[in-house]
């Protein structure tokens, strides 16, 4: 067992259904583009955080196609809501769900732990 916990932390992908363009850039593309980076220069990783905003429309196709990029990438990841995402539709693809609808994560390793907060407020812009 290695003496670190290697953690790479990725958020606001900001990805659409159909793997549209996002304000006219293709987040689909940029995203693929950065797991293949990590995949480079960083395959050691133990995780993969993804710390919200994986949807820019909040629809089921689109946590659907983050699911898929993810499961072909290898990665075991984890992720929480971000103020874009849309709770119904990530509870399809989140790894864990609290009882009370959260999706507070604590990620449990060697070393120590990491916690991801759930900081959405539905149906605002911010949060």
């Amino acid at each position: 067992m290695s003496d670190w916990t290697k953690i790479i932390v990725i958020s606001d992908l900001h990805l659409r259904a159909g793997g549209a363009p996002a304000l006219g850039i293709d987040t689909t593309s940029r995203f693929e583009a950065a797991l293949a980076q990590i995949k480079e220069f960083h395959p050691d990783i133990d995780c993969l955080f993804c710390a919200g905003d994986m949807a820019d429309d909040g629809l089921d196709e689109t946590y659907d196609l983050f699911a898929k990029i993810m499961r072909d990438a290898g990665y075991d990841w984890i992720v929480t809501t971000g103020n874009h995402d849309n709770r119904e539709g990530f509870a399809r693809i989140a790894k864990r769900h609290r009882a009370t609808g959260s999706f507070d994560t604590i990620y449990r390793h060697a070393h120590g732990q990491v916690c991801l907060l759930d900081t959405l407020v539905e149906d605002a812009n911010h949060g």
